[in-house]
């Protein structure tokens, strides 16, 4: 799905991929991701429980086959890109995969997008106190809109003005009504990939 959209727009080569955690739903298409498109590094966090250990390894093994340098994510790091700045955090949670993550925000101008991966509330809470964290314009719903995520204090604390929902046909409920109620009383417009299809968000600011 990630290169059919790459080569609607033209787009032949990332900067970077960065893996939330290690699960197969977040990393199990990159090798067909890099087997069509060129990126220059990996970003992971560290692996911190057992769980995640084989798929960490076969991700290590495709970086090797194509010569990816890999960053583990220890600390607060920034990423220049161009005019945009990606500012990735280690993981702040512990006790799996979901909670063992990287958050990633990105920033053009006075536009601000942050993706959570799959943490809880507990480590959504973790992050807030961790970090000075901006209002968001953009928010992925956290958990494929999973009631344990994005919460009521995420909310409160960085009043996003759009959430967009990555999901598709499940068996857990994603996403649940209680995110998406709490997602309406913030005033979110929100867009899910299960009605809307691919979402489209591109961070620009005129020159």
């Amino acid at each position: 799905a990630v290169t059919a959209a790459m080569d609607t727009y033209g787009w032949r080569k990332l900067d970077y991929v960065a893996l939330t955690h290690y699960h197969e739903d977040h990393a199990g298409g990159l090798p067909d991701l890099l087997a069509r498109v060129e990126a220059d590094r990996l970003l992971l966090p560290q692996l911190l429980s057992g769980e995640q250990a084989e798929l960490q390894r076969e991700v290590l093994s495709l970086a090797e086959q194509y010569g990816m340098p890999v960053t583990y994510v220890e600390e607060r790091t920034e990423l220049e890109l161009g005019q945009a700045r990606l500012t990735v955090y280690p993981p702040v949670g512990e006790g799996g995969g979901n909670e063992e993550g990287l958050a990633v925000l990105a920033a053009v101008g006075e536009l601000d997008l942050l993706v959570t991966g799959d943490m809880d509330r507990m480590t959504e809470r973790q992050l807030l106190a961790a970090y000075r964290l901006p209002d968001l314009e953009i928010l992925i719903a956290g958990h494929h809109g999973s009631r344990y995520s994005t919460s009521e204090e995420l909310l409160e604390a960085l009043q996003p003005e759009t959430a967009c929902v990555s999901v598709g046909s499940n068996s857990y409920g994603h996403p649940s009504e209680e995110v998406l109620e709490r997602l309406a009383r913030q005033g979110c417009v929100v867009w899910r990939t299960d009605l809307h299809g691919t979402v489209h968000l591109s961070l620009n600011r005129e020159k």
